[in-house]
This record gives structure tokens, sequence and C-alpha cells, in this order.
């Protein structure tokens, strides 16, 4: 039997930063219309906060108006703001250089009105900003600035989440062990501070660490615990992520059928969810698990399922994968003409997109 290599997904919690996103948005634009002075100002401020991640350009014209506002009123808690949304927005655009001064900035001026939540949260963003730009000395020295907050939850919460930038660095390094140590750190703090969704999405990292190093079982504990906090606060998408994750170290154990069991039930989530990715990574994972036990016409089924969805959502790189698996189940039939014919087909959308890898 062709022997191949899964196209397994382990969902890593990588929300670097996180800022709730305000559901009252219009009632805010309509406070916006009446509000004056330093009122106006907040009404910005959270305006920009709201959107900086979904709509940058917005985000900015709020800024544009909040930065004139608050040099007039004086309002230093507006401008410190201006650099934080500001910063952020760089931050996603990859513009690293220009994040690092606006963000540096915003730590200087909090520093200067001794303002605890800004100060602790401009240093875990730059936490953040060092694990982008690989540099974990960086990151020590924010932990070691952070410790005379540390008896605020507002510091205990980004010690952790400063600890958990380093273990995001180590991971992406391929330094596991290392990654671990900072994910339990982190996820140990959050917990102290009752932040038990984040430390859930730290949780499902720890185990996706155990598995990576063999320790298969204790993999999927870690992962059982970390799904059972995010039942307390019904994450549904990081529900299916955690089965799916304990889908994937079920297999490993050769537990076919209870593999199977879970990825469609978190499949079912996505799919309700209408989160398209995720989904269509749970159907080549049925596939891949089916086609490496034997079960070929059930795994025709699934990748013939993710190739559909894959055309409908007009996602040339998914299409590329998804004929390439179907190579390999032909290849397993027997039927090595239809396999080569996939397999050109792959060719073919790769030179079209530039994605040509195997």
């Amino acid at each position: 039997m062709l022997k191949r290599s899964l196209l397994f997904f382990f969902v890593v919690f990588i929300n670097l930063y996180g800022f709730s996103q305000y559901k009252n948005s219009d009632s805010l634009k309509t406070r916006l219309a009446a509000a004056t002075g330093k009122e106006k100002a907040d009404v910005l401020i959270h305006l920009a906060k709201s959107t900086y991640k979904k709509d940058p350009a917005t985000a900015q014209k709020y800024l544009e108006e909040l930065e004139p506002l608050s040099k007039t009123l004086n309002y230093e808690y507006g401008l410190i703001n201006c650099k934080l949304v500001s910063g952020k927005i760089d931050f996603n655009k990859k513009d690293y250089d220009n994040a690092f001064v606006k963000l540096k900035d915003m730590r200087d001026r909090s520093l200067v009105i001794k303002d605890t939540k800004l100060i602790t949260e401009s240093y875990y963003l730059l936490a953040s900003l060092y694990q982008e730009t690989g540099k974990p000395a960086e990151i020590d020295a924010v932990i070691e600035s952070l410790k005379p907050y540390k008896s605020s939850r507002e510091g205990q919460e980004a010690i952790a989440k400063s600890h958990r930038s380093k273990g995001m660095y180590y991971y992406y390094k391929g330094n596991f062990k290392e990654a671990g140590e900072e994910f339990i750190i982190a996820r140990n703090g959050l917990k102290a501070i009752n932040d038990y969704g984040a430390a859930a999405g730290i949780g499902m990292n720890i185990g996706v660490i155990q598995y990576k190093l063999g320790d298969i079982k204790e993999s999927i504990l870690t992962v059982e615990t970390a799904m059972a906090d995010a039942k307390k606060f019904h994450d549904t998408l990081m529900i299916a992520d955690c089965l799916t994750n304990i889908a994937i170290s079920e297999y490993a154990l050769g537990n076919m059928e209870k593999s199977v069991k879970l990825q469609e039930e978190a499949n079912a989530i996505y799919q309700q969810q209408n989160n398209t990715g995720r989904y269509q990574s749970g159907l080549l994972n049925l596939s891949g698990n089916l086609l490496n036990s034997g079960k070929t016409d059930l795994a025709l089924k699934y990748v013939l399922s993710a190739l559909d969805n894959s055309r409908k959502n007009g996602n040339q790189i998914q299409i590329a994968i998804c004929l390439r698996q179907l190579a390999d189940v032909q290849l397993v039939n027997g039927d090595t003409l239809r396999s080569i014919q996939y397999l050109n087909e792959v060719l073919e959308v790769s030179k079209k997109k530039s994605i040509c890898k195997r």
C-alpha cells in the first residue's frame, strides 16, 4: 500500500494580541456625532480599536481625527491610544519597523503618565513584535520589565502573553521542548487570573507539542482539558479544533474508528460555523486517514467533497492539494493512468498560481 505524508493540520493558537471587538459600534457612531472634548476622543478611541483589524482604513480615519483633537485638548491618553492602534495596524501589515517606533513611543508615554494598563499592554505588544522579528532576548527583557507590575491583573496577563510569544518563537524554530515550557508558564499565568478562554488555546498548543515529541496519550489528555475550558466559554470553534487534534492523536494510536468519528464531529461544527478553511482541512484529514487504512472508497468520497468545496470557493491552492490526494487514491486503486492525469492537473493549477509544491 502507498504510504504518504498525511495532510493533517494542527490548529495552533496564534492570536498575538487580541482586543475585544465592540459590538455596539452603531451606538458609538451615534455618540460620536453629539460628543465633544474628551468624550469625543474616547469614542474615537473605541471606534478605532473596534475596526483596526477588519477595516484598517476606517480605523485610520478615526485616528486622523483623534490625534489633532487630543493635541488640542492636551489629552495624553488619546495620543497614546493613537500610537497603540496605529502600531497594531502596522504590525498586521508586517511593517515591523514602524510598528516598533509607535509601540515604543506608546510605552514611553504610558510610563510617564503611570497608567498600568497601557504600560503592560505596550510591553506585551512589543514582546509579540520581538517574536515576529526573532529576538527572544528582547522578550526576556520585556518579561523582566513587567515584574514590577506582577501584583496587578494587567501585569500577570502581560507576563503570561509575553511567555506565549516566546513559546511561539521557539515553536516556529522547531525547539518544541523550550516552546512547551514557555506555553506552560503562559497557560498557568492565565489560569491564575481566571482567563480560561486564552488558557484553553495555549493548552491546545501544549498538546500539539506533546504530539510532536511523541507523547501521544499525554497530548490527548492535555487537549481534552483545553476542550473542557473552551466549553465553559461556549467557544465552539476551539472545541472543533480540539476535536481535530484529538482525532489526529487517536489515528496515531491506531484507533481509526474513533479518529474518524471525532473528525466528523469537528467537521460538522466547522460547517455550522461556515469555516470553509478548517472544514476543507478536516475533509482532507479524513481522506488521508482512510486512504492509509486501505478504505479507498471512503477516502475517495471525502477527497471529492473537499475538491467540490474548493472549487466552489475558488481556492486554487486547495484545489491543487485535493487533486494531489486524488492522484494518491487512484494510485492505491491501481489506476496509474488516472493518477498521472490528476498529477498533470496539479501541475497546471500550480503553474497558474506559482504554487508548484509537492
